[in-house]
């Protein structure tokens, strides 16, 4: 059987070329750096807070394809008062079909209400308006990633306000339920 190349011997020159070799790697002259221009930042970036093991990144995230501007933020709980959005009632009909995403936010959530933890369609509430729960009760079946998750009573109390019904989205932090 012949002798595989890596396990030949090797002169003194190829040493020290595969040294120079590795020495520009190490000082990154092996690859000829090409600077590309930096397009302006559009109106649809987004800062994040990333943090990779105990350290922190800002990072500004561009889509770049043209992508329409996030218009939906939400308020702050120091200027929620003074700017809160119109909360419509459980009696009012809803102005969309169900399944398809609401436009407006659910509101600023008052005290003792059950909030999405994460995006997701509601499937059915297991309580209804003037039913008494205690903490941990089951109170909607929430859809997202083609789970069903039981969200439990944030507190003991009676159930005030179902504001959405099922088969409505509802976004990360949408107020659900009040149960004072």
């Amino acid at each position: 059987e012949p002798v595989p190349d890596s396990v030949k011997p090797k002169s003194i020159d190829e040493i020290r070329k595969e040294d120079e070799l590795v020495e520009k790697a190490l000082a990154g002259k092996l690859v000829e750096k090409t600077e590309k221009p930096v397009p302006a930042k559009s109106q649809a970036a987004r800062t994040y807070h990333v943090f990779v093991n105990d350290e922190y990144f800002e990072v500004d995230v561009d889509p770049g394809n043209g992508s329409p501007p996030v218009t939906r933020a939400r308020a702050s709980t120091t200027a929620a008062t003074a700017a809160a959005p119109a909360v419509p009632k459980p009696s009012e009909p809803a102005t969309k079909p169900a399944g398809e995403p609401r436009a407006e936010p659910t509101g600023v959530a008052p005290k003792g209400s059950l909030t999405a933890p994460m995006p997701g369609i509601i499937i059915k509430y297991e309580v209804e308006v003037g039913q008494k729960v205690k903490a941990g009760d089951t109170v909607v079946i929430l859809e997202a990633m083609k789970m069903e998750s039981a969200l439990p009573a944030p507190a003991d109390g009676t159930v005030k306000e179902l504001r959405l019904k099922p088969g409505d989205r509802v976004a990360k932090g949408d107020v659900i339920a009040v149960i004072l």
